[in-house]
């Protein structure tokens, strides 16, 4: 769908798009205009269409939602090869069951998507320390208030320590220091030249997290790009490779308000306690559920996105993380799901395969 990538409309702050373009190509088009979208997700290269069928959120879903509230309308191919156009007032329950679907309603072609203004490409970031998940939970609600917010977590020490992420867009150039207003890249991406032949080793994780923490609880407060905000990842290419020929496995779920404090504190320590290697935790706060999109994934409360060395004890821990999800009334992020329970048992069957096989003339 990637060929798909043209900007066709653009009027009253809202931008007309096909639904292959990326959010890097639509915000190498819109930042210099001073525009920028209301809702992100942590990485450019994915494309808007990808962004409506996984329904994604950034940091600020407790103030602006998922990308269903960014978006005005679409268009998509169903099933029958008809073009449908849906929005807030026309094929409304198509509309809202298309976010957080796969693709399952259709092929999305075009969507219209709101602007929000910026004066600046900077953000005001404030970081806060803090060594225990109950400290971490209590500077989190403290910190509300703020625009945007996301938990660094290193599951790989001893006691269980975080960096509280907070910041909102610098309106005032005066306080820039010197930089310029707007600036669209920062800095040459770095890149991993080759795929490692093993996975570095826990030791080497363990390392990175404490350099990572140490260095920044002295740094309580600075201004950053945009991208070194929003979307640090892509700042290094092929990361991946790092974890070697096997990749790497995600599994991100949310847990409703009432269980958040007691379900993530007892799923961290399920996670320390187990034999696979969390390399990267990242906690947020959902906003309201949202009843217009009844496949989409964010409940009122807090998510947590665990990253994994992906081995045989990570396939057993997402296993058991995935019952014990359940059993809270939480939900798990199909976009990011590769092993959790459905999937892990179906997918080895050799009567599932041929009936897919047969399915699809294989």
């Amino acid at each position: 769908m990637k060929g798909l990538n043209k900007i066709l409309v653009e009027r009253d702050g809202f931008i007309k798009v096909e639904g292959g373009i990326t959010i890097a190509e639509l915000l190498q088009h819109i930042v210099p205009q001073k525009k920028f979208l209301p809702v992100t997700p942590g990485i450019k290269s994915i494309t808007i269409g990808g962004a409506i069928a996984s329904d994604v959120h950034g940091k600020n879903h407790l103030y602006e939602g998922s990308f269903f509230n960014a978006t005005h309308s679409l268009q998509l191919i169903n099933e029958q090869g008809e073009i449908i156009t849906c929005s807030r007032t026309e094929n409304t329950e198509i509309f809202g069951r298309t976010f957080g679907s796969m693709g399952l309603c259709g092929i999305i072609i075009t969507a219209t998507i709101k602007l929000i203004n910026i004066e600046t490409t900077w953000i005001q970031e404030d970081q806060f320390s803090a060594v225990s998940f109950s400290k971490i939970f209590l500077l989190m609600e403290a910190k509300r208030k703020m625009p945007f917010m996301a938990t660094w977590i290193d599951l790989l020490s001893k006691e269980t320590r975080g960096i509280i992420k907070t910041g909102g867009w610098i309106t005032d150039q005066s306080n820039l220091a010197g930089r310029a207003p707007m600036i669209l890249e920062t800095g040459k991406q770095k890149t991993v030249p080759f795929r490692l032949p093993c996975p570095l080793p826990a030791f080497a994780f363990k390392c990175f997290n404490s350099f990572f923490f140490n260095k920044a609880k002295k740094i309580p407060a600075q201004i950053v790009h945009f991208n070194n905000f929003f979307y640090p990842l892509d700042s290094i290419k092929n990361w991946n490779h790092v974890y070697g020929p096997n990749g790497m496995l995600q599994f991100h779920f949310a847990l409703p308000l009432k269980a958040s404090e007691r379900g993530m504190e007892k799923a961290i320590e399920i996670v320390k306690c187990s034999k696979a290697t969390c390399t990267l935790a990242v906690m947020k706060i959902f906003g309201k559920e949202n009843t217009e999109t009844p496949f989409s994934f964010p409940i009122e409360g807090y998510n947590l996105a665990l990253d994994f060395i992906n081995n045989k004890k990570a396939i057993a821990l997402i296993g058991n993380l995935d019952l014990f999800v359940k059993t809270l009334g939480g939900k798990v992020y199909k976009t990011k799901d590769a092993v959790s329970s459905l999937p892990q048992q179906i997918s080895s069957s050799s009567k599932f395969n041929s009936v897919q096989n047969e399915r699809y003339g294989r």
